[in-house]
């Protein structure tokens, strides 16, 4: 019972003892909730007291959280608490542009990863690829494409942050082809990073333009998967418990999934866009959140940072 201040002060001993003696720690893993039911406020205080004897023993080492074990009230309280210092797999493009704002607004310790090795470069300018020398720029690591999968199988990567040509109501992608497989309408470059982002990664978020074309009934080719046919396929397919797509941001507002079904709902609306406006652009139907909020708009700061220092020749913003 963590909320007893004589069991969290006798672990807190046994953990001191262990990081002494150990010669060398570069981190440390905790599992969430999972194995225990430790509750969220309780597992982060204990944790944050264990980095500052974890510190005293090895300076330079690391306390990594996963989320797995936590629902609910416990999920929101986790990523509220670690929201700055999360760590998110990002493909290039529009994902790539939003997190190097995040890292220069409200969360200037999130922990960027590129799927071919770069580990919390501090991004000098937008990458065109995932294996763009920028992608290593002052990073931490620059390592392989196999440990940043192996570290997203870990479950010490929170956030992945994706694109897609189609998706469907329960969050799947396809980012490989319109139309049949074998003789395409259009080919696209494929799943590269997506599909492993999105199957061990604790929450996908989701960016992409609204309309029909795109939010499909069925997708053409399940390239990334959401929730798959709904409630428990990603756990019967082998993925993790606790995972799967979190938000859909797009140019009409910003989406949900059902904790119940697992689909697609409205979670608030841009200024000025009504939900019928949102459901005729989308070829399902869709559900609402019982308070649809209207989507804070971005700040002029906000905009003077993307438009100047994020994407100053409108790669992305310009098109």
């Amino acid at each position: 019972d963590y909320g007893d201040e004589t069991t969290v002060r006798r672990a807190l001993a046994d953990w001191r003892a262990v990081f002494e003696a150990m010669p060398r720690i570069d981190a440390v893993f905790i599992p969430g909730g999972d194995p225990g039911s430790t509750p969220a406020r309780l597992l982060l205080a204990l944790a944050e007291r264990q980095k500052a004897s974890l510190r005293e023993a090895h300076p330079n080492a690391q306390m990594w959280i996963a989320p797995q074990g936590f629902h609910g009230a416990d999920e929101e309280h986790f990523h509220a608490a670690l929201e700055d210092g999360a760590t998110v797999g990002v493909g290039t493009g529009a994902p790539c542009a939003a997190a190097m704002l995040a890292q220069k607004t409200h969360a200037p310790g999130l922990l960027v990863a590129f799927e071919a090795g770069g580990l919390a470069p501090m991004l000098p300018a937008m990458p065109i690829s995932v294996g763009d020398s920028r992608t290593t720029h002052r990073a931490l690591m620059a390592t392989s494409m196999c440990d940043i999968m192996e570290t997203c199988q870990r479950g010490v990567m929170d956030y992945a942050f994706l694109g897609g040509a189609q998706i469907d109501a329960y969050g799947n992608l396809n980012s490989t082809v319109i139309g049949d497989y074998k003789k395409p309408r259009v080919r696209f470059p494929g799943s590269g990073g997506a599909n492993d982002f999105a199957s061990f990664c604790w929450r996908t978020l989701i960016i992409t333009q609204h309309d029909r074309r795109r939010f499909v009934e069925e997708i053409d080719f399940l390239t990334t998967p959401g929730f798959l046919t709904g409630p428990g396929a990603r756990e019967a397919a082998g993925l993790p418990e606790g995972g799967g797509p979190y938000r859909v941001i797009t140019d009409l507002g910003v989406m949900s999934f059902d904790e119940d079904t697992c689909r697609m709902q409205v979670e608030s609306l841009h200024p000025g866009v009504t939900f019928d406006e949102v459901q005729r652009n989308t070829g399902f139907e869709l559900g609402r959140v019982d308070s649809l909020e209207e989507t804070v708009p971005p700040s002029e700061e906000e905009l003077c940072i993307l438009r100047d220092e994020v994407d100053p020749d409108g790669l992305i913003i310009g098109r």
